[in-house]
């Protein structure tokens, strides 16, 4: 009676030891999809601050080169920012190139007029 109650609780354990192995392989996928998506975000960062700096250049010649990046800064930093939802993070990346393309796009409408 003893042996048959023993077999039963090894294969309990086994399968307890099983599920841990599966959530804990399943918390290092998403911290690695964090660190991914971190990444991209900064690439984008990047890409975006060279684009709103020729904007703004374009814009405002005249503004000193300090007060631009401070400018700039301020808008790419919720896009570094690690304790910003990833919704809020995409929602802002897609505004900013839309900034951009309207920044690029207006010499040319204003001067078609």
């Amino acid at each position: 009676m003893l042996a048959e109650q023993e077999n039963p609780l090894r294969r309990l354990l086994a399968s307890g030891v099983t599920a841990l192995l599966e959530v804990s392989a399943a918390v290092k996928n998403v911290e690695s999809w964090n660190i991914e998506a971190a990444l991209a975000y900064h690439d984008l960062a990047w890409y975006l601050c060279g684009e709103l700096w020729a904007v703004s250049t374009a814009a405002q010649p005249d503004l000193a080169a300090a007060e631009r990046q401070g400018h700039i800064d301020k808008l790419l930093y919720p896009i570094l920012d690690s304790q910003v939802p990833d919704a809020v993070k995409c929602t802002l990346v897609v505004r900013l190139f839309q900034v951009v393309l309207a920044g690029r796009m207006w010499p040319l409408v204003a001067g078609s007029g």
